[in-house]
């Protein structure tokens, strides 16, 4: 290296490490093997309160018994309610504002809670972290880079139910007029705005990058309009 370069970690620091190109996921194959993803979050959450409340709320809203240790104390109907909102989450979103709303996560009640909170001065805050946990409790993976993904793949598919999906615009609306389902919608807007503003800039599709790279080496000028420290990516990758 002359003295003229600069290596990428002197030129980026940390964000060499932080930046990430991840794949698309399927959230409905977190509910595959049930008893195991279920006994996964059990013991994930065992020293956090917070989620372990969560995933107690959504399991004996399924009609689990609440001390519930694992799997193997449920009963198959519970399993397969779970298993259903997974896929829910991927392929049916008017059912998963419905099932929401059955586990009283959103409801009449939770909107007034939020309304209160909201008046108060870090009231915003709570409320914005009372549903990214709900979401993380849902989503979590085996590291990181996993609960990223799923983050990831989840806003996508709320993005395009809220705003793009023609079939999903009754439900949509529905959630703007009905009180109940106002917690619902809070919940959609704060997984999107977490995973596509908080975390979603340091991240790239794997997809894109492959899309990127082959119309570069067919000789075509990427422009690059964003202007952030996140284009390490495409030169890393030869772009």
């Amino acid at each position: 290296m002359s003295k003229k370069e600069k290596s990428a970690s002197q030129i980026f620091g940390d964000l060499t490490d932080s930046q990430k190109i991840l794949r698309a996921v399927d959230i409905a194959q977190l509910g595959e093997d049930i008893g195991q993803r279920i006994d996964f979050l059990l013991k994930r959450f065992k020293k956090d309160k917070a989620l372990s409340e969560i995933l107690s709320t959504i399991l004996t809203g399924y009609g689990a018994p609440k001390e519930t240790t694992s799997s193997n104390n449920l009963s198959s109907k519970t399993k397969k309610s779970l298993k259903d909102l997974y896929y829910m989450m991927s392929y049916d979103f008017p059912g998963f504002i419905q099932e929401l709303k059955k586990l009283k996560i959103s409801s009449v009640q939770e909107n007034e809670i939020d309304k209160k909170l909201c008046k108060t001065g870090s009231g915003l805050d709570k409320v914005i972290k009372k549903y990214k946990q709900t979401a993380k409790t849902l989503l979590i993976g085996r590291n990181p880079d996993d609960t990223k993904q799923n983050q990831l793949a989840f806003s996508l598919k709320l993005f395009k139910a809220i705003f793009c999906n023609q079939r999903d615009k009754q439900t949509v609306d529905k959630m703007i007029k009905s009180q109940p389902l106002h917690p619902a919608m809070r919940f959609c807007l704060v997984v999107m705005w977490h995973s596509f503003a908080e975390i979603g800039w340091l991240i790239w599709h794997k997809k894109l990058i492959e899309n990127l790279k082959q119309e570069n080496d067919q000789g075509k000028t990427i422009k690059y309009i964003a202007g952030g420290t996140d284009i390490f990516q495409l030169i890393e990758s030869g772009i």
